[in-house]
């Protein structure tokens, strides 16, 4: 996995893009949403590439120092090998890079593999968006203080793990 390379997206990506947001969300963004949210200048958004293939993607809005995480999705067929975690940790630093000092997002309840990785990375649970998800409930979830030398010990740590993993 040490071939994936984070970087960020271009207006070619969008049609791979679309394809990977309808395997893995029932509700998805136009080709004109992607369109736009490329040439808004609050809005950050990065692939992943192997072998010259998109396999996943995120994105975030910067709001003052906050980062509102839009998206994160990894396409069906490359799951469960760590690229969605490559991915936050590309977001986290791209965000970091830009001034945030906290992190947000939604995430289905019901999704315990991306619940699992959100904490990992210490987000934690602050509310509830009733029926978010086409009926489903949806968890806030924050990281906070992300300047932190705590915080940044852990999310240093992960990323070591991360790399170090990819690697072999």
């Amino acid at each position: 996995m040490s071939l994936v390379t984070i970087r960020p997206m271009v207006g070619t990506d969008i049609e791979t893009v679309a394809r990977i947001e309808r395997q893995s969300f029932t509700s998805n963004w136009t080709t004109s949403a992607w369109i736009n949210e490329l040439s808004n200048p609050f809005a950050i958004y990065l692939v992943a590439e192997l072998e010259s293939q998109v396999v996943g993607h995120c994105g975030f809005h910067l709001v003052m120092d906050e980062a509102h995480i839009t998206t994160l999705a990894v396409a069906e067929a490359w799951r469960n090998q760590k690229l969605g975690e490559r991915l936050l940790v590309g977001l986290l630093e791209a965000a970091q890079a830009r001034g945030a000092t906290s992190a947000t997002l939604e995430v289905r309840r019901s999704n315990a593999p991306a619940q699992h990785l959100y904490k990992k990375y210490n987000f934690a649970w602050e509310g509830t968006r009733k029926g978010y998800y086409d009926g489903e409930d949806g968890d806030i979830l924050w990281v906070r203080h992300m300047e932190d030398q705590t915080w940044k010990k852990r999310f240093t740590e992960n990323r070591t793990r991360l790399m170090a993993s990819s690697a072999s």
